[in-house]
């Protein structure tokens, strides 16, 4: 199992299909509240679309990646 911090943008969604291309099982994070920037509601829904995205196109990928966990800070 490999743990990644995600936000659902470039750099973090490449190391998620990096690892999942790589064949291990994949646990993102998503940090809460760590900025001012107020777009953890958009952060959120990007996730889940492309989770969605991978689990509906890549069927050999969908397994292996696990919804986020929300961690507050």
């Amino acid at each position: 199992m490999k743990y990644v911090l995600w936000s659902g943008g470039f750099d973090s969604t490449y190391v998620v299909m990096k690892l999942l291309w790589e064949g291990h099982e994949v646990q993102p994070i998503y940090l809460s509240s760590i900025d001012a920037r107020r777009s953890e509601t958009t952060e959120l829904n990007t996730m889940k679309s492309i989770t969605d995205f991978i689990r509906d196109n890549y069927p050999e990928y969908g397994p292996h990646i696990k919804d986020f966990i929300k961690m507050g800070v």
